[in-house]
């Protein structure tokens, strides 16, 4: 009974703070209408697409991988440290070079992608590209706080994250009406305290190591979940591209 009532405890928390992305959708919602207009609502479903895009390629499935590995190397604290560090300091790899080639050529693909001159690259695309950076820290180190049943925190993390992007979000449209310096704006500031802490959480717990051998035996299989993961993309966010 005593772990029947955990597990329904721990399912309770984990349905409630992934359902505050949702939630907050909801909430700011008003406040998008209020302080946007219609062009500009639309334009920043764009960047929220874009970001979460950015966000699929500098995690690479490692949110999957690592839950699976954290079971495999559990008994081997050593080599589950090595493979959690490393795995983090390869995303942080991943994100800066997908930063780095999208403020080289993001323009231009932006140019290429959008005819409407409002959604360009500069400022608002480049601030999307850094927050989906950082968001996919903050949802690796999500998962794997899944993975070692701490609820607790998860569940906490989310709550001030998700009071942090309202607040910001929220401050940012009253500060800056009718532009989208607000809700992406307040979005970045979130999503960077966010992925900060997970990092120094991560760091100060396992270590900072880097082990290519160990973290690549995951390589095929991050591979084909990726691809799945793009593929969720295309069905839920491709078609507001093809609406612009």
């Amino acid at each position: 009974m005593r772990i029947s009532k955990n597990f329904l405890k721990s399912s309770l928390i984990y349905t409630l703070a992934g359902a505050l992305p949702m939630a907050s959708a909801l909430i700011l919602l008003p406040f998008y209408v209020a302080y946007l207009s219609t062009s500009d609502f639309g334009a920043l479903s764009i960047y929220f697409a874009f970001s979460y895009f950015i966000q699929l390629l500098t995690t690479y499935s490692f949110d999957t991988s690592l839950y699976i590995h954290f079971h495999e190397y559990k008994n081997e604290p050593r080599k589950l440290s090595a493979f959690a560090s490393s795995s983090f300091i390869l995303m942080m790899g991943i994100g800066l070079c997908v930063g780095f080639v999208f403020t080289v050529f993001g323009d231009l693909a932006f140019r290429n992608i959008f005819t409407d001159q409002s959604i360009s690259f500069q400022p608002y695309g480049l601030l999307a590209a850094i927050t989906g950076i950082f968001q996919a820290m903050f949802k690796v180190h999500g998962n794997l706080l899944q993975s070692r049943e701490k609820p607790g925190i998860y569940l906490w993390s989310n709550v001030a994250t998700f009071a942090l992007i309202a607040g910001t979000t929220i401050a940012g449209l009253y500060l800056y009406p009718d532009s989208l310096m607000g809700p992406i704006g307040g979005r970045f500031i979130a999503a960077v305290v966010a992925g900060l802490w997970a990092l120094a959480r991560i760091f100060r717990e396992f270590g900072i190591t880097f082990d290519l051998p160990l973290v690549r035996t995951t390589f095929s299989f991050n591979f084909y979940t990726f691809l799945y993961q793009v593929l969720q993309w295309v069905i839920n966010y491709f078609d507001r591209i093809f609406m612009v």
